[in-house]
């Protein structure tokens, strides 16, 4: 009987032994992830060589590592299947903030520099596909929320749920979108909808730009769009760093409503939670209702982190009724 229990136990010492060991493989892998890419060259990218390169500049197998995920974006010379340079996008553990870097390569993944603090240039989007028509998917929907904080940040998705089901129960129609379904083409086909009124966003960001599943919308998208484009639309994002030029300029070019994003490397939430009755079902003018959420519950020291402006009026439009 003691031999079958030490046997017993044995084999769970080497079951968890086992697991720890490709678990830890598993969280070193899964911290890199690539943006998708049409490219020809993208069929025969050594993925692998490039984790590599990314684990050891960035420590990401330590677990005391700065960075929680890093997303990356390949591009390639113009005349081979080559890998040309990366830029990369690093989220930090602490802010959850986005600092971007640029890796130029040479022969054979060598790397050449490596670029901090990196602005991206309109040479890094010419290998995007081009954008097809942007399409309303349904023009009785009044609010969208996005959530893109990716697998495991539990307090991010009960919150846009949450901010969701407000919606709907004072009478706006909602779409919640979280991680995979929280694409770049879904965000651009529900910009397009005359009838969208709230466009509410939690996930990482910069200056530059802020990361949907699939990919990091730039400054540029918005730079492109009419300068009547989002009138009449509310945009919080959610989001460090947002509320400073590029993207500021670039979003408030289009005739926004009102932009609300973070000045600094953090944003709070509890004051998106706090701010959306308020405008809502209270009427008050979102600037104050900003400011007051902002006192009643961000931390000390925190306060007037959060910037807003716009174009149209300071109050939110009323729900009209759901068909």
């Amino acid at each position: 009987m003691k031999r079958a229990i030490f046997l017993m136990n044995r084999a769970a010492l080497i079951f968890f032994a086992f697991f720890f060991l490709t678990h830890s493989t598993i969280f070193a892998d899964s911290s890199v992830n690539y943006f998708p890419s049409n490219h020809r060259g993208a069929v025969s990218l050594n993925k692998d060589k490039i984790d590599d390169i990314l684990i050891n500049t960035y420590d990401l197998d330590n677990k005391s590592s700065e960075f929680n995920k890093v997303n990356v974006k390949v591009l390639y010379h113009t005349y081979s299947l080559e890998p040309d340079y990366l830029i990369v996008f690093l989220i930090l553990k602490d802010s959850h903030s986005i600092l971007i870097e640029k890796i130029d390569f040479g022969y054979d993944y060598e790397v050449l520099t490596i670029e901090e603090n990196y602005k991206i240039q309109a040479e890094d989007l010419a290998q995007d596909q081009p954008d097809s028509k942007a399409e309303c998917p349904d023009d009785t929907v009044q609010m969208v929320y996005y959530k893109t904080c990716g697998p495991g940040h539990y307090e991010c998705t009960k919150t846009i749920k949450e901010l969701g089901e407000y919606s709907e129960n004072i009478g706006y129609k909602t779409e919640v979108l979280i991680d995979k379904s929280a694409t770049i083409s879904s965000f651009k086909n529900w910009l397009s909808c005359k009838n969208i009124t709230l466009i509410g966003y939690i996930g990482h960001g910069s200056s530059q730009g802020f990361e949907f599943t699939d990919e990091f919308i730039t400054h540029a998208y918005f730079s492109e769009l009419s300068s009547n484009y989002l009138e009449d639309k509310v945009m919080y994002l959610n989001s460090c760093n947002v509320y400073n030029n590029p993207l500021k300029d670039a979003i408030l070019d289009t005739g926004i409503q009102r932009y609300i994003g973070s000045k600094k490397t953090i944003g709070y939430a509890t004051v998106f939670q706090c701010w959306l009755p308020r405008i809502t079902s209270q009427n008050q003018a979102m600037t104050p209702a900003l400011d007051t959420c902002e006192q009643e519950v961000a931390p000390p020291g925190e306060v007037g982190i959060l910037g807003i402006s716009g174009t149209g009026s300071d109050y939110f439009l009323p729900a009209e009724p759901t068909p």
